[in-house]
């Protein structure tokens, strides 16, 4: 059996042509992807940088892995190759977000995979240049009933994507086991 993550972007300028568009197989699960895994396997907490740098215990919590409504995808400007120690965007991109989905698991052949995606918009009255991409969750954290969220994926685009004032971006994260 194999994993396989895929990423795509497109981007549409203010009046929804399509401007520009990339897909990807990703290579980009970070440390915490699997501490989260081990977490749920072990029922033991881990420690877990968040996305703000800070170590935290993590504990299981019912929000664990969930990326709605604030965590999830997110699109950020800066281009420092990926590692596995990465906790979050190197510098977080100013597009407003738009909707969130999550698909639900499909079977096709000895494939079964789910959807990610999520749209963001340019207010800013400039061109943001996008050059990275990543999916961030919650996580329960030690002697709070909060959660906190980390960084999960984290992956550099092959070609930087500029969003036009006025226009949008979707990011699309395809995660598929096969048999």
């Amino acid at each position: 059996m194999k994993h396989e993550l895929w990423y795509s972007v497109v981007v549409r300028d203010r009046h929804g042509k399509v401007v520009s568009r990339e897909r990807h197989r990703a290579r980009s699960f970070l440390k915490a992807w699997n501490q989260m895994i081990y977490m749920h396997m072990s029922g033991s907490g881990p420690t877990i940088k968040n996305t703000g740098g800070t170590n935290v215990t993590a504990e299981l919590n019912t929000l664990d892995f969930r990326m709605q409504p604030t965590p999830g995808i997110y699109c950020g400007t800066g281009d420092t190759p990926v590692t596995i120690e990465d906790y979050y965007l190197e510098s977080l991109a100013a597009l407003d977000l738009l909707a969130m989905t999550v698909s639900e698991a499909a079977i096709a052949d000895s494939h079964c995979y789910f959807l990610v995606s999520r749209s963001f918009l340019n207010t800013t009255g400039a061109t943001i240049t996008v050059r990275e991409v990543g999916i961030s969750v919650y996580v329960g954290k030690t002697g709070t009933p909060e959660s906190t969220t980390c960084m999960v994926i984290r992956d550099v685009l092959v070609a930087p994507q500029a969003i036009p004032d006025g226009g949008g971006i979707t990011v699309d994260y395809t995660l598929e086991v096969v048999a």
